[in-house]
């Protein structure tokens, strides 16, 4: 398949349960999720799709990410940008309501996106719309670099996991550097990326079960964002 045969922008008819069977043929892809100020990104290639209740298990080498395709109302196909002059194509699957829930983004370009040739599309307009970046600094008592950084520090595993509605990802490894930048905090390796947004946990709850600690984030007001980490105690000292 051919960068030419792929439509700029579409909605895929497919259902979504049917595209998601396909992401193990997409090569090396960007399966990411927005959560109130998180954005976690898992890298690599799809090994493996499994079939659980109730939903579709979505396996990596050191991820997982769990999607209930009903839950998915609409996917969109879009071939209009790119970094580094690469296109690099993106489905996003929405909800009901039209927000994202998740989007794949093809890292290796459209050619690796040859599955998709069979499907049918319907045109949409180009996106026009232009996403402002936060800017600023960041508080050295921000709620989430401290604990991130103490993860860090402690060169020990983690799990870092966001989770909403239909959808919930995970990934594990060991934090090897948090860069500020741009009014994110932001883990940057190989295989996966956290960008948080500066101010956005008022604190961390914590569940301890043995030597395991698991941090949840939540707003000023005490509400789940939805982002949690886990790991031993060690880790967050």
């Amino acid at each position: 398949m051919t960068e030419k045969s792929l439509p700029s922008r579409a909605i895929v008819k497919e259902q979504a349960g049917a595209l998601l069977k396909l992401l193990p043929r997409l090569g090396h892809v960007m399966v990411m999720s927005r959560v109130n100020g998180a954005t976690h990104e898992r890298i690599g290639p799809v090994e493996e799709i499994v079939a659980e209740a109730g939903g579709v298990l979505v396996q990596g080498a050191r991820h997982s990410a769990s999607i209930v395709p009903e839950s998915i109302a609409m996917v969109q196909l879009d071939c209009s940008r790119g970094a580094h002059g690469k296109t690099l194509p993106k489905l996003t699957f929405l909800d009901r309501e039209g927000e994202a829930v998740f989007a794949v983004i093809g890292m290796d370009g459209p050619e690796a996106f040859a599955a998709l040739a069979d499907l049918s599309f319907e045109d949409l307009a180009a996106d026009t719309e232009k996403k402002q970046m936060p800017q600023g600094d960041i508080a050295d008592d921000d709620q989430g670099i401290v604990l991130l950084n103490a993860v860090a520090a402690s060169k020990l595993a983690v799990t870092i996991a966001v989770e909403r509605p239909g959808f919930a990802q995970s990934w594990h490894g060991v934090v090897e550097e948090v860069k500020p930048a741009m009014g994110f905090i932001n883990i940057m390796s190989e295989d996966f990326h956290l960008h948080l947004r500066g101010g956005s946990i008022g604190r961390w709850a914590k569940e301890t079960a043995g030597d395991e600690v698991t941090c949840f984030a939540l707003d000023a007001s005490g509400q789940p964002l939805g982002l949690k980490v886990r790991g031993s105690s060690a880790a967050f000292l």
